[in-house]
């Protein structure tokens, strides 16, 4: 954490906010993939078949990343869509 921090920081200053966001959001995606798949092969889970699986895999997988993190809603829209909503983001606590 301490070196992400540094790093987000470093290439802020030298290419911009904009850049450093833009490199952050597709560095984050490419990590979602990576746990997300070691996640379901430590549990054994096979591919979600439909929306229902998947916002459960979803919820599962976020209770465990993000737990302490923010608090949201994750609801069904139609058979293919959904949405989530940041109720709120909860302080962090420094150990």
């Amino acid at each position: 954490m301490s070196h992400d921090a540094r790093w987000f920081m470093a290439v802020a200053k030298h290419f911009g906010m904009d850049a450093a966001n833009r490199l952050n959001q597709s560095v984050c995606r490419e990590i979602g993939r990576v746990e997300m798949k070691r996640y379901m092969k430590t549990l054994a889970l096979s591919p979600a078949e439909n929306l229902e699986e998947y916002l459960t895999l979803m919820k599962a997988a976020l209770s465990l990343y993000g737990s302490g993190l923010a608090e949201y809603e994750i609801r069904a829209l139609d058979d293919e869509s959904y949405e989530v909503l940041m109720k709120d983001v909860l302080p962090t606590k420094i150990l």
